[in-house]
């Protein structure tokens, strides 16, 4: 319904608007169907769902511990389980007839050249690829320790195991080994950590 009132300037009839005019006219000029871009909104999806630039790789992501790192800095890592390795290997070859060497500095070069392979394998996986590890349900860890012995054998000529069998068993008895002295380790590491947040 139209209502009017009076100008006291020119004496006329003057056409007020109501509210509903002012909410259509305020509708009207917020959305326009024919404004809309359907390709820049097909676009804009696209680039949520692939980011593209910076986005690509964010600099400041953490990524999530593996359960074999014994330290988030790869530098202690790598000389945490190096030592581990130099332990059970000395204590292991040392000690048992399942293989043939000259001299103990050949047990020490041969845990040094497994403990290098091997860190640098799983270091560039981690970095790289962590997305194998989780995929593999970390079997792919285990692979790369079997080829790091297997390395370390071939290279290291000084040193003979007795059998395939007993290169078999020495690798089964280390992984066990170690396995048991990590998670150890990182179990005490979790302890501190949840009742050091505590305190």
């Amino acid at each position: 319904m139209k209502k009017y009132r009076r100008d006291p300037i020119d004496d006329e009839l003057v056409e007020i608007e109501t509210e509903e005019e002012n909410d259509e006219s305020t509708d009207e000029e917020l959305f326009d169907p024919e404004q809309l871009d359907f390709d820049s909104l097909e676009d804009l999806m696209k680039q949520f769902e692939k980011p593209s630039g910076d986005n690509q790789r964010p600099k400041n992501v953490k990524v999530i511990n593996f359960p074999q790192r014994l330290s988030n800095n790869i530098y202690l890592n790598s000389l945490y389980v190096m030592l581990i390795n130099i332990v059970i290997i000395f204590s292991f070859l040392g000690y048992t007839k399942v293989v043939y060497y000259q001299s103990i500095l050949d047990v020490l070069l041969y845990a040094l050249i497994f403990s290098v392979v091997e860190i640098f394998i799983k270091e560039v996986t981690y970095y790289y690829f962590p997305m194998i590890i989780f995929k593999s349900l970390g079997s792919i860890l285990l692979a790369m320790t079997v080829l790091s012995f297997l390395v370390a054998d071939v290279a290291l000529k000084n040193i003979t195991f007795i059998s395939t069998s007993a290169l078999v068993f020495f690798i089964v008895v280390f992984l066990v080994i170690r396995s048991t002295i990590t998670n150890i380790i990182a179990s005490k590491r979790i302890e501190k950590l949840i009742f050091g947040r505590k305190k």
